[in-house]
């Protein structure tokens, strides 16, 4: 397990929650939703021809990673990949799964959909992680304290082309987000703090810029994108 402690109790009291809440799911959904897009496909599916016969649309590559929360961790992912139509650029369909040192994971499945001579974009991940922590001095308190965090979260964005290269639509989150003490003491102290985790749910807009020459592979174009959750 890793062991953790705060140089700074007053700064760590304020942004523990926000680190703690927040890395894992940005990580998670960054594994999703940007994996897909920076996959080297041009020898699998060509976006602009019709794929070779004897061509496999399989994906399957290793994961590996080493940072605070997660500590070294390691994995794999397979996907598969389809054109729905010739004007469209591949799609992308897979799943993931990592685990780690501190005998913490994550999974998921996502998608990263072409199709209607590319009018249509849809981008969704559903994932779960469970994150094992040892604090030999909790916030400061010199007290030891073991916690596990749970991550359940649900993404999903669609894009519609409203003319030439810009496309427009709704996106949703939604996560589940629980902190509990891997004992009784630990327990008590988040419980005392009120640091115990969060429901959160939330709609919003995306707009989106894109004249890449290639969704996986890109040599040219440019790519900009705006969106809120509300």
């Amino acid at each position: 397990m890793n062991t953790k402690t705060c140089p700074d109790p007053p700064g760590c009291r304020n942004s523990f929650k926000f680190k703690n809440t927040l890395i894992g799911l940005l990580a998670l959904l960054c594994l999703l939703l940007a994996i897909p897009a920076q996959i080297r496909a041009e020898n699998l599916i060509k976006e602009d021809t019709k794929a070779d016969d004897k061509t496999s649309p399989w994906l399957f590559t290793p994961v590996l990673s080493s940072n605070p929360k997660l500590s070294t961790a390691g994995g794999g992912m397979a996907a598969y990949m389809y054109q729905f139509d010739e004007h469209s650029p591949a799609s992308i369909m897979g799943g993931t799964a990592t685990y780690s040192t501190t005998d913490s994971y994550y999974y998921g499945i996502f998608a990263k959909l072409h199709f209607g001579r590319d009018d249509h974009r849809l981008l969704g991940g559903i994932g779960k992680g469970k994150v094992r922590n040892n604090y030999d001095d909790f916030l400061g308190s010199g007290l030891p304290v073991q916690t596990t965090d749970d991550l359940d979260v649900l993404a999903l964005r669609y894009y519609k082309r409203i003319k030439g290269n810009w496309y427009l639509g709704p996106q949703g989150i939604s996560t589940n987000y629980a902190i509990s003490g891997d004992n009784w003491l630990s327990g008590k102290i988040i419980e005392l703090i009120g640091m115990t985790g969060f429901k959160s749910n939330g709609l919003g807009l995306a707009l989106q810029y894109d004249s890449r020459d290639n969704q996986n592979s890109p040599s040219s174009g440019q790519v900009f994108q705006l969106h809120n959750i509300a």
